[in-house]
């Protein structure tokens, strides 16, 4: 379907579609020059900041078009609940449990309009809920 590659610190990552990696490929077996090979493309850009001390929730970017059309999305920023006495995201029901896993992601900051959540239910099982312009592939990755 595609690949992820991921730079060395982990902290950013490339979603690429199902083509092949040309230059690779005939470097590693220059009789493939001739074949018919479709060059892969970028599908998207996912960054990740890491919260080495852990006072404040990290933060995820993604960047990708779609058509002419660019597109910027960030996590939205969780609000200290006092009575939880955590970091709190409204997930509409769909999430049950606390995780520093759990996120949503926005464009343009208008927290009005979730266009992917990602949260845990319960030990080992998360749910993950997305909408367009965001691909399947796009919310996997």
């Amino acid at each position: 379907l595609g690949c992820v590659a991921p730079n060395f610190w982990g902290t950013r990552f490339t979603l690429f579609d199902s083509g092949a990696d040309v230059d690779a490929v005939v470097r590693h077996s220059p009789a493939a020059r001739d074949l018919p090979m479709r060059s892969r493309s970028e599908l998207c850009r996912i960054g990740y900041e890491t919260n080495i001390l852990g006072d404040c929730p990290r933060k995820v970017t993604v960047d990708f078009s779609r058509g002419n059309k660019q597109y910027h999305m960030e996590n939205m920023s969780p609000r200290w609940d006092k009575k939880l006495n955590s970091y709190a995201l409204p997930f509409f029901g769909r999430v049950k449990k606390a995780s520093a896993k759990n996120f949503q992601l926005v464009i343009d900051g208008d927290h009005n309009t979730i266009y992917l959540m990602f949260g845990k239910i319960s030990k080992d099982v998360f749910c993950l809920d997305f909408r367009g312009p965001l691909t399947a592939m796009d919310a996997m990755a």
